[in-house]
C-alpha cells in the first residue's frame, strides 16, 4: 500500500472514530487527495501555514471552486493536522482567514413560481422539494429525515443533529402534504420489509444513535423517510438515505421546464419559505427558530423579499 493510500486509509478511520457524516468524510478525502498532488514530494506534517496558504491560493485560481468549497478545503485540512497528524496548534493554520462571500443576495421564487416548478416534479423529489419549500428545510436535513421524525397528529417535523441524532428544533409540517406523504410510506415499509428479509434490515445510523440499542438499525421508526434506490455494499450491506444530487438534477429540469430563468436550485425553496413568512407577518424570532439560524441576521436578510401589497408603491403606468 502507498504512502498516499495509507494516509488517506488514515483519514478514513480518524473520521469515522469521530462520527462525522459520510457526506463529510468524502469531502474531506477529495481536498486531502489534492493536498498530496500539490506536495507529492513533502512530508504533508511538515508543510506550514504559508505552504498551506499556496495551496489553498492554487484552488483559487485554477479549479474556480465556490467560496464555500474553499472554506471546506481549509476545515479538511485543519482536520487532518488536528485529529489525524494531532498537532494542536499545526503550523499558525488558525491565522488563514476564511473566505467571505461577497454578499450576493440569493434568488427567491414568487408563490407562483414555486408551484410551476413543484408541477413539473413527482413521486420522492416532488416530496422532497416540497418540504423545503413547505417546511423550510435545508437539502440535506429533507433526505435525511426518518421515518419517526413526522409527526402527523401535531403537524410537524423534528429535525436532528447528523451525528448524535439528537433533536436540534421542529418546522412545521404543510396539512396539503401528509397524504402524499403516508402514501409514500406504505411503499418505504415494503421496502424495509424486503431489505429486512435480503439484508437484515440494515441501515445508516450515527454512532450516537446506534448504542442504545444492538437493534436500532431494524426499528421502523428509524429508517430514512427516502431511502436510497440502491443497497450499499460493504461489511455489512445497507441502505443509505436519497442522494442530494439525485434531487438537485430533478430541481434544475424542473426549473428549465417551469420556464423560469433565475439563479435558482433546491436552496431557494428554503428562501421562498423564509419570503413567505415575512409576508404574513410571522414573528421573526418564530422564523428563527423554524429555519435554525444561530444568528439573527441571517434570518433579516429574507426580509427584505416578503412583498407587502400595501407597501408597493405603484408605477404611474399602471394607473
Amino acid at each position: 500500500m502507498s504512502e498516499t493510500t495509507q494516509l488517506l486509509e488514515l483519514v478514513r478511520r480518524v473520521s469515522r472514530a469521530r462520527s462525522l457524516s459520510r457526506k463529510t468524510e468524502t469531502a474531506y478525502l477529495n481536498h486531502i487527495r489534492r493536498f498530496q498532488n500539490f506536495y507529492e514530494k513533502r512530508d504533508l506534517a511538515e508543510v506550514d501555514a504559508n505552504g498551506i496558504n499556496a495551496f489553498l491560493n492554487h484552488l483559487k485560481r485554477t479549479e474556480n471552486l465556490a467560496l464555500s468549497t474553499q472554506n471546506q478545503a481549509l476545515s479538511a485540512l485543519s482536520f487532518l493536522y488536528r485529529d489525524v497528524f494531532g498537532q494542536k496548534n499545526p503550523h499558525g493554520l488558525k491565522t488563514l482567514k476564511r473566505t467571505k462571500p461577497a454578499g450576493k443576495l440569493p434568488a427567491i421564487f414568487t408563490s407562483a413560481e414555486a408551484r410551476r416548478v413543484l408541477s413539473k416534479l413527482r413521486g420522492e423529489t416532488f416530496l422532497v422539494a416540497a418540504l423545503m419549500y413547505g417546511s423550510g428545510l435545508r437539502l440535506s436535513e429533507a433526505v435525511a429525515l426518518r421515518v419517526g421524525d413526522i409527526d402527523f397528529e401535531e403537524r410537524e417535523i423534528v429535525l436532528r443533529d447528523g451525528r448524535t441524532g439528537k433533536k436540534e428544533r421542529t418546522t412545521i409540517l404543510p396539512a396539503a402534504l401528509i397524504p402524499a406523504l403516508k402514501k409514500h410510506l406504505v411503499s418505504v415499509r415494503y421496502i424495509h420489509d424486503d431489505d429486512r428479509l435480503v439484508s437484515d434490515g440494515k441501515l445508516f445510523l450515527s454512532g450516537a444513535s446506534e448504542r442504545p440499542s444492538s437493534n436500532a438499525a431494524h426499528e421502523w421508526h428509524r429508517q430514512f423517510l427516502f431511502p436510497s434506490h440502491n443497497l450499499t455494499p460493504g461489511e455489512t450491506v445497507r441502505r443509505h438515505h436519497l442522494a442530494e444530487s439525485t434531487v438537485q438534477k430533478a430541481v434544475g429540469e424542473a426549473i428549465l421546464k417551469a420556464n423560469i430563468f433565475k439563479s435558482a436550485g433546491c436552496q431557494t425553496f428554503r428562501y421562498s419559505f423564509a419570503a413567505r413568512l415575512f409576508e404574513k407577518n410571522c414573528d421573526i424570532r418564530r422564523i428563527q427558530t423554524l429555519l435554525g439560524h444561530r444568528n439573527l441576521k441571517t434570518t433579516m436578510i429574507y426580509m427584505q423579499f416578503a412583498r407587502r401589497d400595501g407597501n408597493l408603491v405603484q408605477s404611474p403606468l399602471d394607473n
